[in-house]
């Protein structure tokens, strides 16, 4: 199973995962996972969720957890949030610093769009950043990550902010990516390059 799981040949693990089932595979918790990360790494949420659902009993281990979670939150076709965070200082600046977003994200395929809207007070300035994220999802589990936005005013935020990183799942606990940033501030370009990886 850990073999077909490396190779990514999640079709195959599934009926692996089935056949050690019937054969009275003495590692219930192992078949679990492993059946759960297929159905994860095939993009099939649905029957995923159905699944570790009627094994709950498992979900007390933190791999099995994350993994409903975050097919929960994948299978998820339409979803909204709004953030707001306020920064009090004491002396040194008796005015209270705001932030605030809202986003409304939505599936395009297995594809994910998502729209914000942020707006910031910060040292006497209000300033608005719209924006859009956007994920694609390939077939091996791996994903593009593209980021466009534009500033109202400039006070507080890019003229224009963008951002492409590519995600590269390794072994289903490690994930390394690599991609860069861009910032405008009127005359001003920022270039970032960014590389990351953990679990």
């Amino acid at each position: 199973m850990n073999i077909l799981l490396w190779s990514k040949n999640y079709n195959k693990l599934l009926k692996t995962t089935e056949l050690a089932q019937k054969n009275n595979y003495l590692n219930k918790y192992n078949i679990v996972l492993k059946k759960s990360l297929a159905y994860k790494g095939l993009a099939n949420y649905a029957e995923g969720i159905d699944y570790i659902e009627s094994n709950n009993n498992y979900l007390d281990s933190a791999a099995i957890k994350s993994i409903y979670s975050q097919m929960v939150r994948l299978n998820k076709d339409k979803a909204a949030s709004l953030y707001y965070a306020i920064d009090l200082f004491e002396k040194n600046n008796p005015n209270s610093q705001h932030l605030l977003y809202a986003d409304y994200a939505f599936k395009i395929g297995k594809h994910t769009l998502i729209g914000r809207l942020n707006y910031a007070n910060r040292f006497n300035l209000n300033d608005l950043l719209l924006e859009a994220d956007y994920y694609h999802l390939f077939r091996n589990g791996q994903y593009l990550y593209a980021n466009y936005g534009v500033g109202f005013k400039n006070d507080l935020f890019p003229q224009h902010r963008a951002g492409l990183e590519y995600f590269l799942p390794l072994f289903n606990t490690f994930e390394v990516s690599a991609g860069g940033r861009f910032m405008n501030f009127g005359n001003k370009n920022i270039y970032i390059i960014r590389g990351n990886g953990g679990k």
